[in-house]
């Protein structure tokens, strides 16, 4: 579910600001204090967190908040609202991770402009992200994020190493890779030569399942293995 979560002590500019977002197309929780927004946010992550500082009481709230929130979420956008104008108050928000301080009193077309802005930006970034994962080359298909590979739109089921070797050939573009480097995907301090053999016939085996004819993965004798592609 994608929401913007609004927390805000005073009822009336709570309500105001619900309004006009939900006027505006967004959809909007409200709270009035931290831990009833803890309470109903740990299992759910809004898009954007917008808050008070000044909580029922608690001079800190907001700052304690957004605290708590980015232990759970490190990638969640936080933007304070408050009359804390101060430049301390604004650099202790920025420096927990806030994208943004609004002095009160705000203007609602500002905000909401504020507030489509850093969503089309969360947007821009997580299809920019969803393209740099998945990778082609020739029949070829991986979603490196989803660890998913297909060949000519044939699923083809490898282990997380296989997976980390062939990458690192297909982003090799034609150059010979010594076992020494692809050992480095293993992640383990110690590999032997016959390991990196092993992974590498698997995943020729896997592939030829599908493909009989699959030979993209050239040995180089005595020096290791490319793709061509």
């Amino acid at each position: 579910m994608s929401f913007i979560a609004i927390v805000e002590d005073n009822q009336d500019q709570r309500e105001n600001l619900v309004d006009a977002l939900e006027r505006r197309g967004f959809e909007v929780k409200s709270y009035k204090n931290r831990k009833e927004t803890i309470q109903d946010l740990q299992h759910q992550q809004p898009s954007l967190l917008i808050s008070d500082i000044i909580l029922e009481g608690e001079f800190d709230g907001g700052f304690l908040l957004c605290e708590d929130l980015l232990k759970l979420y490190p990638n969640l956008s936080v933007i304070f609202m408050t009359e804390r104008v101060d430049e301390v108050d604004q650099v202790t928000g920025l420096r927990l991770g806030a994208v943004d301080y609004l002095p009160k009193p705000f203007s609602i077309p500002v905000i909401a402009a504020k507030i489509a802005s850093h969503l089309k930006r969360q947007e821009a970034l997580a299809m920019s992200s969803i393209k740099d994962s998945i990778i082609q080359s020739g029949a070829l298909h991986i979603k490196e994020d989803f660890n998913e590979v297909s060949w000519n739109g044939q699923a083809i089921t490898l282990t997380v190493t296989e997976l980390k070797i062939l990458i690192r050939l297909i982003k090799g573009k034609g150059r010979v890779l010594s076992k020494d480097q692809l050992s480095d995907e293993t992640r383990q301090s110690f590999v032997e030569a016959n390991t990196i053999n092993t992974h590498i016939k698997n995943i020729r085996k896997k592939i030829r399942k599908v493909d009989a004819g699959f030979d993209a993965i050239k040995s180089e004798y005595g020096l290791g293995y490319k793709w061509v592609l």
